[in-house]
């Protein structure tokens, strides 16, 4: 009987033992877990603090940066107002000189293309009229004939789509007139060139004492006695 009742105390003491120690870990539990919240919400609270810190310090560098700004503005314009007002006082000095200086620059320019512009076309006229004196008209067309012959063989070696971008029509200046193979030669070879039949405008004209001139567009080809002449005028004069 007394060990029963020894037992059932044992018992009651055991049970009582782990109903105690499931409440004080429950209440234990609890107390952590409000701690641990409590951590958190200071840890939350110390990172914004930090965060608040750097911003502070990031609005104070950025204004102290646009105040620095601010003043280098301020003086880059003073430098810039006091050398306008420089720049203004001398240029209002030396206008009436360079506009008097470029004046007499390009009446003297015009005199000088006037001058050699003359002197080209007397040395050519010179040449000329030398040509007349010395050659016999046989010789003249002999010589006629060469240089229409080199012309052509210029054109020939041309690039193929060197005319493609012609569009008016070309003007063929001749000492004499052209004979009609030398005008199939030409028709043949310019088509060729322009991918298309040419349109051709016949001229004559005797100052050109021998040779032949193309004129297509922008592009001149000058195979005249009177273009030599004018070229080795110019080269004697420079």
């Amino acid at each position: 009987m007394f060990l029963q009742l020894l037992i059932i105390q044992i018992v009651a003491l055991f049970l009582l033992f782990l109903f105690l120690r499931q409440l004080f870990q429950k209440q234990l539990d609890g107390a952590l877990g409000r701690l641990k919240v409590l951590h958190e919400r200071n840890l939350a609270r110390e990172t914004e603090l930090g965060e608040m810190a750097v911003k502070a310090r990031l609005e104070q560098e950025d204004a102290f940066r646009r105040a620095n700004e601010e003043a280098e503005r301020i003086i880059q314009e003073a430098r810039e107002q006091a050398a306008r007002l420089i720049s203004e006082m001398t240029a209002s000095m030396k206008e009436k000189f360079a506009q008097e200086a470029a004046r007499k620059s390009e009446e003297f320019a015009k005199k000088e293309r006037q001058l050699m512009t003359a002197h080209r076309i007397m040395a050519a006229d010179f040449g000329l009229q030398m040509t007349r004196m010395v050659f016999s008209s046989r010789a003249m067309r002999a010589l006629h004939e060469e240089m229409i012959d080199e012309l052509f063989s210029e054109i020939v070696v041309m690039p193929a789509d060197s005319l493609v971008s012609v569009m008016t029509e070309i003007a063929v200046v001749t000492a004499y007139p052209l004979q009609d193979f030398r005008v199939s030669d030409l028709t043949a070879v310019l088509e060729g060139k322009m991918g298309r039949p040419p349109i051709l405008k016949f001229e004559q004209d005797s100052a050109l004492i021998c040779g032949m001139v193309v004129r297509a567009s922008t592009l001149l080809m000058d195979g005249s006695l009177r273009g030599r002449l004018e070229k080795a005028a110019e080269l004697m004069k420079k």
